[in-house]
């Protein structure tokens, strides 16, 4: 009886909702599922990927990836893979899933592509579902949905001027810029499938993971479950604990989203209780295992009031009306509406958004400004569900104004956003490599033939060193900027490596200090590091290479 009562409950739950949720699979799922897979380029003499975020970030997604792929488990968290000295602090999850997918004997594409394409359609479902939940509409619930992919801002008219001097239907076709991207305000896009969904693995999965969670939680205190509420609530609880090591701005945004949500059911603590234990549990546990004590930067959460913007108040008003257009003021008549309905739970709801908003235009999370776009984000996860319900309103209005009224919104929200679709979608127009052929048998190579706590060093300013994207071995240090928004200061490390490149009587010793094993020269090192070849070939045996690397054992000749 109770197993046939939560059946029915999960029935009425997801009853009336196949129309919008078979429209939303065919247009976003498909779309997603044709991106993803367009996004990941196999060729002849090597990897491409189709779009210069995927180029970037999911370089170090693959060599996260591999480190589960082709290490012995007892080395997984042995050292941080882009950073030697330091500890394996990054969410890592969603590559741990793609690196066992790899060892099994899944080819890379199908272990990258697969997991994301099944996150981003949960994450579609989920964030449909949630707004339903709190403001029982279908057609607010599509719409918020549409919102957030078509996200965001004024960009638009930057467009609209660049097509008014030079009309062409190439400039529809494929944007020439992306329109949404400000960077005086470190906002390197504004269209959140661009900048997150896309190329963010982490961000993706834990927000997906995240929505499913809050999804548990309201709907058994909304009473849509009759039985195993207590199974839901310890479900939706173990999922929210696993965030530490999933994505942790995710959790940030999941604890104050769920801290205003239980603080007005106080009275249902026993109920919620279910929840809340095993998610703070599993978190504190996850918390310091993987990362206390391990993030030596001390100003890796420091205060930044305003965040990016300057000129005071009116400046910062600014500056998030050219980053959301009328997204936020929308946000706030949505909230008196809310507030009108006198639900204490949905208020709550809706509220922690813009506390989450408020509190990334205080406080930096992470030493680089542009993470805090994560927090910015989550907090657009509401905006976006709020700006729907005032939209809809408008809409349902039997006088045409109204109506077109509603029309004018609507294009306000999504056109700069339509843009950014479409350039995120010719992955046809671009193509950028990430490896070639060659380095990739290198790396395999070097695999077989080194141990796995062998260090090497690189040039900290190339982002796809077949060392550590392919070979899974540690090197000394990756591009500087990324190893300082993971908290390590590497100062020292990165004038060291520099240093050894310059091959004089100091590199014996500053080999010895960080235990290298090998030296790798190849493009990056000379063009960068303007390494000294020949102080390396002459002194170290030349243990790996290629057309375009040179790999130096620098134990080979006993200095150290």
């Amino acid at each position: 009886m109770v197993k046939n009562s939560s059946e029915n409950s999960l029935s009425k739950l997801s009853k009336g909702h196949k129309l919008p949720l078979l429209i939303l699979m065919l247009t976003w799922g498909l779309f997603f599922l044709i991106l993803f897979f367009n996004m990941v380029q196999i060729k002849s003499d090597g990897l491409y990927f189709g779009h210069v975020n995927l180029w970037g970030d999911w370089a170090i997604h693959l060599g996260f990836a591999n480190v589960f792929a082709f290490k012995s488990p007892q080395y997984w968290f042995a050292y941080h893979p882009y950073f030697a000295e330091g500890h394996f602090t990054y969410p890592f999850v969603a590559d741990m899933i793609s690196g066992l997918l790899m060892r099994v004997g899944i080819d890379v594409k199908a272990a990258f592509v697969w997991p994301s394409v099944m996150a981003v359609w949960g994450f579609i479902v989920g964030f449909y579902y949630l707004v339903y939940l709190t403001i029982k509409s279908k057609l607010v619930a599509f719409v918020a949905v549409n919102f957030y992919i078509f996200s965001s801002g004024f960009g638009f008219t930057r467009f609209l001027a660049d097509f008014a001097t030079h009309p062409t239907i190439s400039a529809i076709l494929y944007p020439t810029q992306e329109y949404s991207r400000y960077m005086q305000y470190d906002w390197f896009t504004g269209n959140v499938a661009v900048g997150l969904l896309v190329p963010q693995r982490a961000f993706l999965l834990g927000a997906t993971v995240a929505i499913w969670s809050l999804i548990g939680l309201l709907a058994v205190l909304q009473n849509k479950f009759k039985g195993k509420t207590k199974k839901i609530l310890l479900a939706s609880g173990v999922a929210a604990g696993l965030l530490p090591i999933i994505h942790p701005h995710s959790l940030i945004a999941l604890v104050i989203i769920t801290g205003f949500i239980c603080l007005v059911n106080y009275k249902k603590w026993q109920i919620w209780l279910w929840y809340a234990v095993p998610a703070g549990v599993l978190s504190i546990i996850l918390y310091l295992i993987f990362i206390a004590g391990k993030i030596p930067n001390q100003s890796f959460f420091s205060l930044l009031l305003g965040w990016t913007a300057s000129g005071g108040i009116i400046g910062w008003a600014k500056m998030w009306l050219i980053l959301w257009g009328v997204a936020l003021p929308l946000a706030l008549i949505g909230l008196v509406f809310v507030i009108k309905q006198k639900d204490k739970t949905i208020t709550a709801f809706y509220l922690s958004f813009f506390a989450i908003f408020a509190l990334a235009n205080i406080f930096l999370f992470q030493p680089i400004r542009f993470d805090n776009t994560k927090l910015f984000w989550w907090a657009y996860v509401g905006f976006s569900a709020l700006v729907a319900f005032v939209v809809v309103r408008v809409w349902r209005a039997k006088n045409y104004v109204y109506k077109s009224f509603a029309i004018i919104l609507a294009i306000l929200m999504c056109f700069t956003g339509g843009l950014e679709i479409i350039r995120l979608a010719r992955t046809d127009k671009n193509s950028f490599k990430e490896s070639s052929i060659q380095d990739v048998k290198l790396a395999k190579q070097i695999r077989q033939q080194t141990g796995q706590l062998d260090i090497f060093v690189t040039s900290p300013t190339q982002h796809n060193s077949p060392i550590f994207v392919w070979a899974a071995r540690p090197i000394l240090m990756g591009i500087s900027g990324w190893v300082y928004s993971y908290g390590f200061n590497a100062s020292q490390v990165e004038q060291d490596i520099q240093n050894i490149y310059t091959g004089t009587d100091t590199t014996p010793q500053l080999l010895k200090k960080h235990k290298v094993s090998y030296v790798v020269i190849g493009p990056s090192e000379i063009n960068d590091m303007q390494a000294n070849e020949s102080y390396f070939a002459n002194t170290y045996r030349l243990a790996f290479s290629n057309d375009d690397y040179r790999i130096y054992d620098v134990r080979s000749n006993g200095s150290y």
